[in-house]
């Protein structure tokens, strides 16, 4: 729902806000007491059912990514919702959003200094092996970090979004220490990433809605 849509439900019921249900499971303020809301529909439809499906497969098909990373990167959204296992489908979620960053230069000084560490190490009395691994783990530091390049992104795009409660940027320092946590220590907490996993998928797909366009 938009923030236009629950702001209109919430004027019907008489309520502060309403928040739609999300995938996974989601985590409700206990003040003010929330209140559950459950609509049946039933649908008709009056033409042939692939009318239905060219139609909406027509609409669709207007819709255009801005790059190549974006349409990887949704693809790698819609396959996180076919993954059964929480943390399975949180990783996924998480390189999807990986996909959208572009780490861009570090200030000329910054990238002169760590020029000068290459060096170093390219002249340095260890072996053949250490000094180009070093030398070339070195050279991904003349662009800014993913850490920075995320919060960065997520500032600019979701400004006056909240999640769990957290601005954009907080939200992913958050999920990008259990990432941190989950891939290099093998540390997972399945509650944890249960209850935060509804709020990971709206991230995600706020942020993909910035990154196609209407031709």
């Amino acid at each position: 729902m938009s923030a236009y849509g629950k702001q209109y439900v919430a004027d019907l019921l008489k309520v502060p806000a309403v928040q739609e249900d999300h995938l996974g499971i989601t985590v409700f303020r206990d003040d003010p007491k929330p209140q559950f809301v459950r609509m049946n529909m039933k649908g008709l439809v009056s033409s042939p059912a692939q009318t239905l499906v060219d139609d909406l497969s027509g609409s669709i098909g207007h819709y255009k990514f801005v790059s190549e990373k974006a349409e990887v990167a949704a693809g790698i959204y819609a396959i996180s919702h076919f993954v059964g296992r929480a943390p399975a489908r949180f990783l996924l979620l998480f390189v999807s959003l990986e996909t959208l960053f572009v780490p861009p230069a570090r200030a000329k000084d910054a990238q002169e200094h760590v020029q000068s560490l290459i060096e170093t190490t390219q002249k340095a009395n260890i072996s053949s092996d250490d000094r180009d691994a070093i030398a070339s783990a070195l050279t991904f530091l003349k662009a800014r970090s993913i850490a920075q390049t995320g919060r960065d992104l997520v500032t600019k795009l979701l400004a006056g979004e909240k999640y769990e409660s957290m601005d954009p940027a907080t939200f992913f320092t958050h999920i990008y220490k259990m990432r941190n946590n989950m891939v290099h220590q093998g540390k997972i907490d399945p509650p944890v990433i249960h209850a935060i996993l509804g709020e990971t998928d709206r991230f995600v797909s706020d942020l993909l809605k910035h990154h196609y366009v209407e031709p």
